[in-house]
């Protein structure tokens, strides 16, 4: 009788455990994070069906995205992550400070500014730059275009059906297009 195969606790690979990259502290694999996608790291859930096995990714707890992004998740990244990943949300530092310390009240400012980075490079977040001074951070880490309407601050997602892009120009054949980000400015009209 074979023993049952151990999955790493992070990407449920099958290739890190045991081994270097199974860590008892439950930081993300090797392969979680060369990957850096939560997509990745869902372990499959089998349901039978007739003669047929369905594999349907569960979701994963806030825990184990951080985890798969290779971010350790500390009470205070996990008190940031409910705020920002639990629902799509657009939000600056100061907002996610005041909505993560209704959870956690000892969270530090310099534990947010530091932390939100580091979740957009394991993609996580998308920081979107709106002026010289205002930097939000997006949930919906998919390409989408954004509406800012400077009179309030407010950004909304923007349906990418309502869009007509123009013609991008012809490239070098050394390049390719791999993404692009539009953000419509709006205010109220002014009447003369």
């Amino acid at each position: 009788m074979t023993k049952p195969q151990k999955l790493c606790t992070t990407c449920f690979c099958g290739h890190c455990f045991p081994g270097p990259h199974a860590y008892s502290d439950g930081s993300a694999c090797q392969a979680a994070r060369a990957h850096r996608s939560p997509a990745f790291s869902m372990p499959p859930v089998f349901t039978k069906g007739k003669n047929t096995m369905h594999s349907t990714p569960a979701p994963l707890s806030l825990p184990e995205r951080l985890r798969a992004a290779g971010i350790l998740p500390t009470r205070q990244r996990l008190a940031i992550a409910q705020v920002l990943l639990q629902q799509p949300v657009h939000m600056c530092a100061d907002e996610v400070l005041l909505a993560a310390r209704k959870i956690l009240p000892t969270l530090s400012r310099a534990t947010v500014y530091n932390t939100l980075p580091v979740m957009v490079q394991g993609g996580l977040l998308r920081a979107l730059r709106m002026d010289a001074e205002r930097m939000i951070y997006d949930s919906r880490v998919e390409a989408h275009s954004h509406i800012y309407h400077e009179d309030t601050g407010m950004v909304q997602d923007l349906d990418a059906s309502e869009l007509s892009l123009p013609h991008i120009p012809s490239l070098p054949s050394d390049l390719e297009v791999v993404g692009y980000d539009l953000i419509v400015r709006v205010r109220k009209h002014t009447t003369h």
